[in-house]
């Protein structure tokens, strides 16, 4: 009597070992992705940052010269020299002074 013996499974090669240098304790993320890795295979963190509670409200001007902005823009010429730049702005009115400049401020 002939008994039908089902092939031997082909083996699978650890493609993850090979490539990613994971040992065979390690678990190897698949094509699709298993859920805890991201899609180089490494282990993703759990840990979720907190987010800050902004507790800041803008205020609104009233009249000229109540709320002043200010602002440093920096950038550097051709031949490597930086230079900065120092405006002073009126928010009610968008006055702003003549804007300071120098390579030292």
């Amino acid at each position: 009597m002939w008994v039908q013996v089902p092939p031997p499974a082909p083996e699978v090669k650890n493609e993850c070992k090979s490539q990613k240098g994971l040992s065979d304790l390690e678990t190897c993320p698949t094509a699709g992705g298993e859920e805890g890795f991201n899609r180089y295979g490494f282990f993703k963190s759990k840990r979720r940052h907190k987010k800050r509670k902004v507790s800041f409200t803008p205020t609104v001007a009233n009249y000229a010269g109540e709320i002043w902005g200010i602002d440093f823009i920096h950038d550097s010429l051709e031949n490597g020299r930086a230079f900065r730049v120092f405006n002073v702005i009126d928010v009610y009115s968008r006055k702003a002074f003549e804007p300071v400049v120098d390579f030292r401020l």
